[in-house]
C-alpha cells in the first residue's frame, strides 16, 4: 500500500463496515436443551404424557364411567403439567421434588444458645464439729437483762444517745484528731561543694 493510499481520505459508509466487522458478540455456552422427539415433545415429556394416556385408558375400561372419567382427567390433566408447566425456567417435576425435600427434611433454627443447668447436691461435711443451737429463750432472757442494766445508768443511755447523735467530740471520751505538721525543707551547697537541708522557716 502506497503512502498515497495511506493519506486518502474515507468516507463514513468505509468506517460504518470497518465497525462492524470487529464488533464482537459472546456465545452463550452450557445451554442445557432436551431434543425434541415427537412434535414440540422431548422424551421426557412423551414419557409423561404417554404415562397418563396409560393410566386414563385403564381407569375407563376397568372402572364405572364416573370413576374412570374423574381418574382420567386427573392422570391427564397432572401429566401434562409435568411435561409442559416450568417455574422460573426450571421444570415442575425438579421443583415438586425440591418442596417435597424442604417439607420432609427436619429444620432446627437456633435463635439462642441452649444452656445446660446442673444442680449439685453437697452433703453434711463430716469431721467438722459443729456448735450446739442456742435456744431462743436464752437469748430472749439475756437481751432484758441488759435492759434492765442499762435502764439503771442514766450515763450509759446518755452516752449511747450522743455517740448516735452528735458530730462534736465528747470529752474524756474522744481525742481530736492531731492536725498533720507539714515541713518545709530547703537544701543548699556550701562553699566547700558539699550540700546540707535546712529547716525552711516562712515568716508572712
Amino acid at each position: 500500500m502506497t503512502k498515497e493510499a495511506l493519506s486518502a481520505p474515507v468516507s463514513s459508509h468505509e468506517l460504518k463496515v470497518i465497525s462492524r466487522e470487529a464488533m464482537q458478540f459472546q456465545i452463550p455456552q452450557f445451554i442445557e436443551i432436551e431434543d425434541k422427539i415427537a412434535g414440540p415433545f422431548s422424551l421426557r415429556q412423551l414419557l409423561y404424557v404417554v404415562g397418563g394416556g396409560v393410566v386414563a385408558f385403564v381407569a375407563f375400561t376397568l372402572l364405572p364411567f364416573l370413576a374412570g372419567a374423574i381418574i382420567a382427567i386427573i392422570s391427564v390433566g397432572g401429566t401434562l403439567a409435568l411435561a409442559l408447566v416450568k417455574v422460573n425456567g426450571q421444570p415442575l417435576t425438579k421443583v415438586a421434588f425440591a418442596a417435597a425435600g424442604f417439607f420432609w427434611k427436619p429444620r432446627l433454627y437456633l435463635w439462642r444458645r441452649e444452656t445446660k443447668e446442673r444442680t449439685f447436691e453437697f452433703s453434711e461435711l463430716k469431721g467438722v464439729p459443729q456448735a450446739a443451737p442456742m435456744p431462743e429463750e436464752h437469748i430472749v432472757d439475756k437481751r432484758n437483762t441488759l435492759k434492765k442494766f442499762t435502764a439503771q445508768m442514766p450515763s450509759i443511755n446518755k452516752l449511747s444517745g450522743d455517740l448516735a447523735t452528735t458530730k462534736n467530740p465528747i470529752p474524756q471520751r474522744e481525742r481530736n484528731i492531731p492536725a498533720v505538721v507539714t515541713e518545709r525543707v530547703s537544701i543548699f551547697r556550701k562553699r566547700t561543694g558539699d550540700k546540707e537541708a535546712a529547716k525552711r522557716v516562712d515568716f508572712r
